[in-house]
């Protein structure tokens, strides 16, 4: 800010937004919009809810892309048929992982191959639609759509074009290597294994033991209702179980107060050789999470009857949907030719090294020039992250259903100019933002626009915003002075209530040994579908089964709490308030003009300067604690939160 109101040279403005577009900030930003798009996660969800070790390079190639203002067009290509298009350009390859992004049911059991092949086929139609033609085409699943002019064979037509694809994750480093790697990961897990098994073989009889005495304080009334189902219980029985739960929930602590001195001494041995195990853990084999083509017969594509994979309807074949294809041109590809595989990718000898080129004709199309959908869906998404409404209110919806367009023409001007210039994204944002629309205040007060736009529809001021959850925990951790700004590579696991880690299904939650991890940028960390960080949840992040093209965006008291007495928010004022005595000393005036211009971006006005030195000079506590608590009303106030 201050850098900013001292450059008095008639572009400073145009020169802060060049800065800020050159900035690898700029693609990790952005990268968050298009992965609430696509419903990135690093898990399978569902109850099983795996990890995915490999999915974190989709992630980092969204960021890459964005930040080398790669063309609209590419990034749109790469996505649907990288191996088809791009066979030999390794760094391609991740944006094939848009097709194995969505939730993936792996259930214990005999498998239903024809059903779970369908559930595969329809997630990636369901985004396609979406993402890149902001159409529902998940409507037309099982019937012709209901509002718009999509037939059920349209739908079926779209989806023969991924009827050869297959999921594989194509490994990036030679198959010596691969099986040195995979081969020391065997040995390792075994070692873990093994120290788990003693681990709980000393836990297992003390939780016994614990919940044997804490259910014997439980009242009648209290077991009846951990006795019923959760989703029949009275809102009696619901209160009574959920505090019995808390009381059952046996955690580390417990445990170690629960036992001998001697065998407390045992347990805490074998926590710090598994500790010591779980930071040699070999890294998986690189790999690329991908699809490829059967390259062979290729399975035949239905009309499903009512969506049922066991009722077989009319045989249907690749096609782009009539209604969104020029009048008097022809709706299906003039030839499908096939088209070289990858070489890292290791041919069976049932397989062809030739893929069926199908992908290639629908990625050609998406990107077309003349695909009246495709770069405006695109163009709306960059408008509603700048305006904070899209120009089409749903943005994932263009369809009758949707919202009308309020600037209609502005929509195609704005299309128009980004395939004009080579698709490039760069440029877009530039022109939004240097527009004197985007640079209007949002406190600007007309009593006539007020009467005839209460909506602010037509943009007659700024729109007020809050903070997005990411972006919120990113700033706490910027202002504290302890954001790590190291980019790429795995999922950051947090550490989670307790309470909320034992919801896991499978395995164990095992949290980033190294602290400093904690501290990356949300759009780093982990992304269990399953169990989500408690700060982010609050402040609405979306989940990950469906694509999510506009945030919800809610005020609850839960907000409140979250920020006022949760354990995270405290070491971060904590940190706040370390970082203001390094910068400012202990003068109490000196500590609140800097807190005020790290947290808010400006100087306190002289009664909130006033109301500070009071409450810093008597305070009861020690100067850092009454401090800490100071910075931590700072990080609850309104200004901090929203965007005015």
């Amino acid at each position: 800010v201050e850098q900013f109101l001292a450059d008095t040279r008639a572009d400073a403005w145009v020169r802060l937004v060049d800065r800020l577009l050159a900035s690898p900030a700029y693609g990790q930003r952005w990268a968050q919009h298009w992965l609430d798009v696509v419903r990135y996660a690093d898990s399978d969800g569902f109850e099983y809810d795996d990890p995915r070790p490999h999915a974190w390079r989709y992630r980092d190639w969204v960021i890459d892309s964005l930040n080398l203002d790669k063309p609209f067009a590419r990034f749109v290509r790469e996505q649907i048929a990288a191996d088809e298009l791009f066979p030999e350009d390794v760094g391609a390859l991740p944006a094939l992982g848009l097709h194995r992004l969505g939730p993936l049911r792996m259930n214990a059991g005999t498998q239903d191959v024809a059903k779970n092949r369908q559930e595969r086929l329809t997630e990636i139609v369901d985004v396609v639609g979406s993402a890149f033609l902001g159409v529902t085409f998940g409507c037309a699943r099982c019937h012709d759509h209901k509002f718009d002019p999509l037939l059920q064979a349209d739908y079926y037509r779209l989806q023969a074009f991924f009827a050869a694809s297959r999921a594989v994750d194509l490994p990036l480093v030679p198959s010596v290597e691969r099986k040195r790697r995979e081969t020391a990961r065997k040995k390792w897990v075994a070692k873990r294994d093994e120290i788990r098994k003693r681990l709980d073989a000393i836990e297992a009889p003390v939780k016994k033991r614990l919940m044997a005495e804490r259910r014997g304080r439980l009242g009648r009334e209290t077991l009846a209702a951990l006795a019923v189902d959760a989703a029949t219980r009275t809102p009696e029985q619901s209160r009574l179980a959920t505090a019995a739960e808390r009381l059952l929930t046996i955690g580390e602590a417990d445990i170690r107060e629960a036992l001998s001195e001697r065998d407390r001494a045992n347990y805490v041995s074998v926590q710090q050789r598994l500790h010591a195990v779980q930071l040699d853990e070999p890294p998986p084999v690189a790999s690329v999470m991908a699809i490829v083509d059967r390259g062979q017969k290729i399975p035949t594509t239905h009309r499903l009857v009512r969506g049922d994979p066991h009722d077989l309807g009319e045989v249907v074949f690749p096609s782009f949907p009539a209604v969104m294809v020029r009048r008097g041109a022809l709706n299906q590809p003039a030839a499908i030719r096939q088209r070289t595989r990858p070489s890292i990718d290791e041919v069976s000898k049932t397989d062809s090294r030739r893929s069926s080129g199908r992908r290639a004709e629908l990625a050609e199309w998406l990107a077309s020039a003349s695909n009246p959908l495709t770069a405006r869906v695109f163009v709306n998404r960059i408008w509603q992250h700048h305006f904070g409404q899209g120009i089409v209110a749903t943005p994932n919806d263009f369809g009758v259903m949707g919202s009308s367009a309020t600037h209609p023409e502005l929509l195609d001007w704005l299309a128009a100019e980004l395939v004009s210039n080579g698709g490039r994204i760069k440029p877009l944002h530039r022109l939004m933002v240097l527009s004197s629309t985007y640079r209007q205040s949002s406190t600007t007060s007309n009593p006539a626009a007020v009467a005839v736009d209460p909506d602010n529809q037509m943009l007659w001021r700024a729109r007020r915003r809050r903070l997005e959850a990411e972006t919120l925990r990113d700033s706490l951790l910027a202002v504290s002075g302890r954001l790590n700004h190291h980019s790429g590579g795995p999922g950051v696991r947090l550490p989670l209530p307790p309470e909320i880690a034992a919801l896991q299904y499978k395995g164990n939650w095992q949290p980033h040994p190294d602290l400093f991890q904690h501290n990356r940028r949300s759009i780093f960390l982990f992304v269990k579908r399953n169990n989500r960080p408690p700060l982010l949840v609050s402040f609405d992040a979306p989940g990950t089964m469906v694509s999510c093209g506009r945030r919800n965006q809610s005020s609850h008291a839960g907000q409140a709490l979250a920020l006022l007495n949760s354990p995270g928010l405290a070491r971060q004022a904590e940190a706040f308030a370390s970082r203001l005595q390094a910068e400012a000393g202990r003068a109490p005036v000196a500590v609140v003009e800097r807190a005020y211009r790290l947290a808010l971006g400006r100087g306190p006005g002289p009664e909130e300067l006033s109301l500070g030195r009071a409450f810093l000079e008597n305070g009861d506590a020690a100067f850092s604690e009454t401090l800490a608590d100071y910075c931590l009303v700072l990080f609850n106030l309104d200004e901090f939160l929203y965007v005015d």
